[in-house]
């Protein structure tokens, strides 16, 4: 079942305990730009693995869409961030960054985690 709460709330499955905690725009990464039309926002990741088993994570486990539409990943242009790690220890937290390249005007976000964990994000 989905889980879909608001920044500055967990959401919680049986496996995962997952939350933004915080959010930044950028016109630019080092020399990468947007798109026209277009930003880079960074989001915070906090994860909790609550099993007694590792997972490794890809990166189309993590979604950020604006309007339904799903956005361009641009995490790896950035490489002085700390990146969300891809393997989830057991009974560990981890956090960092994803970004995505996003419409300009774009202020409110949906970020998922795991095909069912969503934090709805205002900025």
């Amino acid at each position: 079942n989905p889980v879909i709460v608001d920044m500055g709330l967990e959401a919680v499955n049986d496996k995962f305990v997952f939350s933004v905690t915080d959010v930044y725009y950028a016109e630019n990464i080092n020399t990468f730009y947007p798109n026209n039309g277009y930003k880079y926002v960074y989001f915070k990741l906090k994860i909790t693995n609550k099993t007694n088993k590792g997972f490794t994570t890809f990166d189309n486990e993590y979604r950020c869409t604006v309007d339904g539409v799903t956005q361009e990943e641009a995490t790896f242009f950035d490489h002085k961030i700390k990146r969300i790690d891809k393997i989830l220890n057991p009974q560990t937290t981890t956090e960092g960054y994803v970004i995505y390249e996003v419409p300009k005007d774009a202020n409110t976000f949906q970020v998922t985690f795991n095909n069912n964990l969503t934090i709805n994000v205002t900025k």
